[in-house]
C-alpha cells in the first residue's frame, strides 16, 4: 500500500514540500536565536491567592545578573493597570504578595498579569501574559448552565440550582421583552446563602439591606438566596431584577453610569417576575404621612437608611410603571438612549418625553397614587408665597409709618 501511495505523489510536490519544511525550520531557528541572543527570560509564572486576604504573584528569571530592575504589571478587568517594582532576588525568584485587605479586587473578576525586566544594557524583556479568575474559593461551587447563562451556588442540591437557572431564563425573557435584541450570553450568576455572607465576600461597603449586586462590565451577578420554602419567590425577585441591570449595560455600554438611579432601579423592579406587595404598602403610608421623596433627589443615589431606601425602590418601581403606561416600551428605550447620549437627569426626560421630571412627578402622584397635587403645589409654593408676602407687606408697613408720622407733624 505504501508503494502505491508513493507512486501517485508528483515529484514536483515533494520538492515544494521539502522547500516549505526548510523554511519553517529556518523560521523556528531564527526565533530560537533571538531568545538566545537576549539570554534573559521569565519562567514558571504562577499566582496563588487567599480570598479576601492576599494574592501572590510568582515567577523565576535568569540569568540573574542581567536584571537591573524587575516590574510586575497586573490589570483587573475593567480597571487601570497596576505597576509594582519587585526587589531583585539573588536566586532570580519572584514571590510578591499583594494585600487584598487594603487594595480591593472585585470578586469573580479576571486579572491579567505579566512581568518586565530592565537589563543592564537598557533592553526591556517582558514575560508572556497570564490570567486568573478571582473566585471565592473558600467553598466549592456547584454549577449549571443553559448555554448562555451559568448559575453557581454553594448550598442546596441540583434542584435548587435548576430553579435558579429557570428564574434566570425567565428573567432574561422578560427583560428582553422590554428591550429586545440584546445578547445576554456569557452571564454568570453566583448565589450566596445570606445577605451577610454575600456582603462579607464583596467587602465593598454595601449597605446592610443590600441583597444583590451586579458587575455588568464583568457579566457577573451576585445574589443572596437560601434554600428553603421561600427560595423560588426570592429567585423570581432577585435574579430577574439583577438581569435587567446587566441588560441595560449591554444596551448602552459606557452610558450605563449616566442612567439615573430611579430609572435603573425602576426598570429592574418592573422586570421582577411578581410585583412586590410591600411596595404598595410603603407608598400608601408615605402618601398618608406626606413623606414621598422628590424624584429629582433619586437621580444619583438612594437614602442609606433601610426604610427610606425601600421607599425609593417603591417609588422608582411605580414611576417607571407609570412611564411605561404613558409612553410604552419604545418611550422607555428613548429615555434610556437620551441618558446614553449624555443628558443630565432633568434634560434626558425632557428630551425623551417633552415634559420635565417635576411635571411627570406631579402627574404620577395624582394618577397613580391619588395625591391631591393642587394642595401639594400650594405646599411647595408656600415658601415663595411667604417671601412674596413679606416683600409686599414690608413696603406697605413703611409707607403706613411715614403717613402716620406726617399726620403727627
Amino acid at each position: 500500500m505504501r508503494r502505491i501511495l508513493q507512486s501517485r505523489i508528483n515529484p514536483r510536490y515533494l520538492r515544494i514540500f521539502g522547500i516549505l519544511a526548510i523554511l519553517l525550520a529556518s523560521l523556528g531557528s531564527v526565533g530560537h536565536a533571538v531568545q538566545a541572543e537576549t539570554g534573559f527570560q521569565f519562567n514558571n509564572l504562577d499566582v496563588i491567592y487567599t480570598f479576601g486576604q492576599q494574592v501572590s504573584f510568582r515567577a523565576q528569571y535568569k540569568p540573574v545578573d542581567l536584571a537591573k530592575k524587575v516590574f510586575l504589571f497586573f490589570q483587573p478587568a475593567g480597571e487601570d493597570t497596576r505597576l509594582i517594582e519587585i526587589p531583585l532576588n539573588p536566586q532570580g525568584v519572584v514571590d510578591y504578595s499583594y494585600d487584598l485587605t487594603t487594595h480591593y479586587l472585585r470578586p469573580f473578576s479576571r486579572t491579567e498579569f505579566w512581568f518586565q525586566a530592565e537589563l543592564a544594557d537598557g533592553e526591556k524583556v517582558e514575560s508572556p501574559k497570564q490570567a486568573f479568575d478571582y473566585i471565592d474559593n473558600r467553598q466549592t461551587w456547584q454549577s449549571l448552565d443553559n448555554g448562555s447563562i451559568q448559575v453557581n451556588w454553594l448550598n442546596g442540591d441540583k434542584f435548587f440550582g435548576q430553579d435558579a437557572l429557570n428564574s434566570a431564563a425567565s428573567g432574561a425573557k422578560k427583560a428582553s421583552s422590554i428591550f429586545p435584541g440584546q445578547n445576554l450570553s456569557g452571564l454568570r450568576i453566583y448565589l450566596y446563602e445570606s445577605a451577610a455572607a454575600m456582603q462579607a465576600a464583596l467587602n465593598n461597603g454595601q449597605p446592610s439591606w443590600a441583597v444583590g449586586q451586579t458587575s455588568p462590565d464583568l457579566g457577573i451577578i451576585i445574589v443572596s438566596i437560601a434554600p428553603g420554602v421561600d427560595q423560588q419567590l426570592e429567585m423570581d425577585r432577585q435574579i430577574p431584577h439583577e438581569i435587567m441591570h446587566y441588560l441595560l449595560y449591554v444596551l448602552v455600554k459606557d452610558g450605563y453610569q449616566n442612567i439615573p438611579l430611579w430609572l435603573n432601579e425602576g426598570l429592574a423592579s418592573i422586570s421582577e417576575t411578581y410585583a412586590n406587595p410591600d411596595y404598595q404598602r410603603a407608598l400608601t403610608k408615605a402618601v398618608a404621612d406626606e413623606g414621598l421623596l422628590p424624584l429629582n433627589s433619586l437621580c444619583g443615589s438612594f437614602p442609606q437608611d433601610a426604610s427610606n431606601a425601600f421607599l425609593a425602590y417603591a417609588q422608582s418601581d411605580s414611576f417607571v410603571h407609570f412611564l411605561q403606561d404613558k409612553f410604552s416600551n419604545n418611550g422607555l428605550l428613548n429615555l434610556v438612549q437620551a441618558y446614553q447620549n449624555g443628558y443630565s437627569c432633568e434634560e434626558g426626560i425632557v428630551a425623551a418625553t417633552g415634559s420635565s421630571l417635576s411635571q411627570l412627578d406631579y402627574r404620577w402622584r395624582q394618577e397613580s397614587l391619588g395625591v391631591d397635587t393642587g394642595s401639594l403645589a400650594v405646599q411647595n409654593m408656600l415658601p415663595f408665597l411667604l417671601i412674596a408676602g413679606i416683600l409686599v407687606l414690608v413696603p406697605l408697613s413703611v409707607a403706613g409709618i411715614v403717613v402716620l408720622n406726617r399726620g403727627k407733624s
